[in-house]
């Protein structure tokens, strides 16, 4: 709780302006992003929620937290560029009444308290993926994955990838990965901001 409310999700997803943390910190050269996939795939849909203020008072309210509610988001310090996300999402979430504070903990320690044992209420954090894959971007929102640290469970998603993991038609697959991508975003299964710019 209060996560647990699909609402309470979608409610941060209209409250966290992507545009802005990108042209915040980014410069405007990162990516926004609505989902786990990378921009430039063919099966990539753009899932993402428009910023919109009113909309996530008004989920928070039918979810009974009219009023807000206190959220401690746990970042990997030695990332800078997590901490100011975090330091601007904390800004934007203040205009739907959640009173947002940083916890800010050393790498090890996010990955026991976060990672896993799964010990805290929200993060900021970037996933780094050795195989870009669709599936493989996909595949760590299965309940039963070690790695859905987010704790996200759908049955439907869970059946949908099982199949798409199972056919060897490319079409087939490629549109069963945008049923994926579709179902992380209506469940809001993270609030999804952006693929950082690689800047040297």
């Amino acid at each position: 709780a209060p996560f647990d409310d699909v609402r309470v999700r979608q409610a941060l997803s209209y409250a966290i302006d992507r545009d802005a943390i990108n042209e915040f910190i980014f410069g405007g050269r990162g990516t926004v992003i609505g989902t786990s996939m990378v921009p430039g795939y063919d099966c990539y849909v753009d899932t993402g929620y428009e910023h919109d203020v009113k909309k996530a008072k008004e989920l928070l309210t039918e979810a009974g937290y009219a009023d807000g509610f206190d959220l401690a988001i746990a970042v990997p310090s030695v990332y800078e560029f997590h901490m100011q996300t975090a330091e601007v999402v904390v800004e934007q979430l203040k205009a739907v009444g959640i009173n947002a504070t940083i916890d800010a903990v050393e790498w090890n320690t996010w990955l026991e308290d976060v990672y896993t044992n799964r010990e805290y209420q929200a993060t900021i954090s970037g996933i780094t993926c050795s195989d870009l894959t669709p599936g493989y971007l996909l595949n760590r929102f299965q309940t039963d994955s070690k790695k859905n640290f987010v704790n996200f469970k759908s049955t439907e998603y869970d059946e949908l990838w099982k199949a798409t993991q199972e056919t060897q038609d490319a079409a087939e697959k490629a549109a069963d990965y945008k049923k994926l991508q579709t179902i992380l975003a209506e469940e809001a299964a993270s609030a999804f901001i952006q693929v950082p710019a690689n800047t040297t």
